[in-house]
């Protein structure tokens, strides 16, 4: 308490969780001890004594893995709770009759959540100013912006519309441009929980950096401090209600990270006349399912030198060689007698944002 003294102090912090993909090891709990609420383990401090601040401390060491799914997947039942709407998680016609739209065509299920993140991720702007805000899967639907649990209600209103079980993820998430960061993303439960993220457009695989704080229905973080003060005054809470507050402290002691194999293959390979089409055919490799984006930027000269069908392609590969094309046309408004060097595509992937 900022000018007292308080007593009956109850403080709840999530902690890394213990999954299939996460070995958690937490020790150097200093006057607390582990709970599980709602699925997850947290860490519960009580003092019963009067004082005027609290100070606690603990360490966890992660081991985490990169998550791939190497064969595709169907829901066959169970965890059927996760197909009930929550608070921020709300389903109406409209969200069901485009879930059932987006995935008319896909041939499984792990196939129907790659779609859907897809679609979340390509129809939403990303507002920095939403955050904090978590609006509901139904308004999000209606305005098309937000941040991570916006996007994250919205995808999962659309999994558990075709009554396939998802649940939220809150936790900690690391990019090259910002640092450790909180962050929210999904999990469907295809015989085993998928991890779907569908701000940075991860599915299937999911980075070794997502760490997972806690499971919910809905897009939360279970911690609270509740006490009794002799004047009234609320409690601060030092180093928390900020953006990124919590991610003090942490530190990767080692990260391998591999880029699939590729190469870009451009079709018909011989010089191409004004007028004409053409075709830039990625070759990509891998051994497990992901999501692949390029984008083609052609190069322009006095004038436009080639059209591109599409400048930009979201794919959901499978394990094996997958051949991703790209449709162009040379501008017919070139001079027929000058030759052209033409530097075209290039790869990227997802970008990471902030929250």
């Amino acid at each position: 308490s900022e000018t007292g003294m308080f007593t009956n102090m109850d403080l709840i912090l999530s902690i890394p969780q213990n999954t299939y993909y996460q070995q958690v090891i937490t020790h150097d709990i200093e006057r607390g001890e582990i709970k599980i609420i709602d699925e997850s383990e947290v860490l519960n401090f009580k003092r019963i004594e009067s004082t005027s601040s609290f100070t606690y401390s603990f360490t966890s060491e992660v081991t985490n893995s990169k998550r791939k799914v190497n064969f595709p997947l169907n829901y066959n039942g169970g965890m059927e709770s996760f197909i009930e709407e929550s608070e921020h998680v709300l389903i109406n016609e409209e969200i069901k009759n485009k879930a059932k739209e987006i995935t008319s065509k896909a041939e499984n299920d792990l196939e129907r959540i790659a779609l859907l993140a897809i679609w979340v991720n390509e129809n939403m702007e990303y507002d920095i100013n939403q955050v904090g805000v978590n609006s509901d899967s139904i308004k999000v639907y209606n305005n098309r912006r937000g941040v991570c649990v916006e996007y994250t209600n919205l995808f999962l209103a659309m999994v558990r519309s075709l009554e396939l079980p998802g649940r939220t993820v809150t936790g900690y998430v690391y990019s090259p441009e910002y640092g450790w960061q909180l962050h929210s993303w999904g999990e469907v439960y295809l015989d085993k929980w998928i991890g779907v993220d569908p701000t940075w457009l991860e599915v299937g695989t999911i980075d070794a950096t997502h760490i997972p704080l806690f499971f919910n229905h809905n897009t939360v973080l279970r911690e609270t401090v509740t006490a009794t003060t002799n004047n009234r005054q609320p409690l601060k809470w030092l180093g928390k209600g900020t953006l990124g507050g919590s991610t003090g402290g942490i530190e990767i002691v080692s990260f391998k990270e591999k880029v699939p194999d590729y190469k870009v293959i451009n079709l018909p390979n011989e010089k191409l006349h004004v007028g004409k089409d053409g075709t830039i055919l990625f070759e990509i490799d891998v051994d497990y399912y992901t999501i692949f984006q390029a984008n083609a930027n052609p190069c322009t000269f006095e004038t436009r030198i080639m059209t591109m069908e599409e400048e930009k392609v979201t794919y959901f590969l499978s394990p094996g060689k997958n051949f991703v094309p790209i449709n162009y046309k040379i501008s017919e408004m070139l001079n027929p007698n000058n030759n052209y060097s033409v530097s075209y595509t290039h790869l990227t992937l997802p970008t990471k944002r902030i929250v």
